[in-house]
């Protein structure tokens, strides 16, 4: 059975298989789930790309829950686009296998790769229509989709359209099919900040009814704030996968000031904290949580004046991982 999938754009045709490598190519299928499979939308094993000769993708296992959106971070030339690309089946795999989990037919995975990939002379109204109709949707939807891209005109060109307003009317059209599996790459490009809201709030309502979102994005501050698992790829080599609760748990200093701080700092060392003093002068406090540490501070009556958590930034906390991984 293979994979119907309503993508933004035109996929890029065969790729040729450079002299010696193999033109066998792997499997990738789609079928029901089963009890053993169930809670992967998409799984990929041993996924490896090569394009003319060059490895693009080296042995990459991943896989994508239905009810989560999924992030996909990593630097320029790492194989982010092409290892979505890949999972749609749009490029061919050297090596591995990809199964796809009831996934196949219209509208049942979406994804956008861009926004100006749109037909520059059709007006905007229509390929806003032809693309959830192509989805499997309704006149519902494609009314729904018009007043969520906010074209002002339904006799507006596509070709005279904004970065932004292009791009909001691809996502527009792809959120309006609630597909199973929703691909977007680079989704916040050319947004303002109402429609980054917009589209993190219509994720979220997507993740909530089920569908598998999957995010890529050099977008740090958003990805944080709208994915729950986070997935780093360098060098076409998928070097981590963690949930985001494992980021957001890691504000392990709190910065801890008040009106006596020698006193305090007694009392949190005495407590088992690690303190030592943050460049601004209030105190940096490792081993115990805000709570307990102003639980101690109101049992032994001391005035508090500062009690915040620190969490390093998602940038400095990723490229933490990279290098744990490596020192494996």
């Amino acid at each position: 059975m293979t994979v119907t999938t309503v993508v933004s754009g035109t996929p890029p045709g065969p790729t040729r298989a450079a002299e010696g490598e193999r033109t066998a190519y792997p499997t990738q299928v789609c079928r029901p789930p089963t009890s053993a499979a169930a809670e992967a939308v998409v799984r990929l094993e041993g996924v490896e790309v090569r394009l003319g000769g060059l490895p693009i993708l080296r042995d990459i296992d991943l896989a994508l829950e239905p009810g989560r959106c999924h992030g996909l971070v990593g630097g320029n030339g790492s194989g982010k686009t092409t290892l979505m690309r890949a999972t749609l089946g749009l490029v061919r795999l050297s090596a591995g296998r990809i199964e796809r989990q009831q996934i196949s037919g219209p509208g049942r995975a979406m994804a956008v790769f861009g926004p100006r990939l749109l037909h520059p002379g059709r007006r905007a109204r229509t390929e806003l229509a032809l693309r959830v109709w192509g989805g499997g949707g309704s006149q519902a939807d494609i009314d729904a989709a018009w007043t969520q891209a906010r074209i002002p005109s339904d006799s507006v060109r596509c070709g005279t359209l904004s970065l932004g307003q292009a791009h909001r009317l691809s996502l527009a059209a792809a959120l309006a099919q609630r597909p199973r599996l929703l691909v977007l790459d680079e989704p916040t490009v050319g947004l303002d900040t109402a429609s980054v809201t917009w589209l993190r709030e219509g994720l979220r309502a997507l993740v909530d009814g089920g569908t598998c979102v999957w995010i890529s994005s050099h977008d740090l501050s958003e990805i944080e704030q709208v994915v729950d698992t986070i997935t780093l790829l360098e060098g076409g080599r998928l070097v981590r996968t963690e949930p985001m609760s494992a980021f957001r748990a890691a504000a392990d200093q709190v910065r801890v000031d008040g009106a006596e701080p020698e006193v305090l700092r007694e009392r949190l060392v005495a407590a088992g904290a690690t303190v030592q003093p943050a460049p601004d002068g209030p105190l940096l406090v490792s081993g115990m949580t805000p709570g307990a540490i102003g639980a101690l501070a109101s049992a032994e009556r001391l005035t508090l004046t500062e009690l915040t958590p620190v969490r390093p930034a998602l940038g400095t906390w990723l490229a933490a991982r990279a290098e744990e991984a490596v020192a494996r």
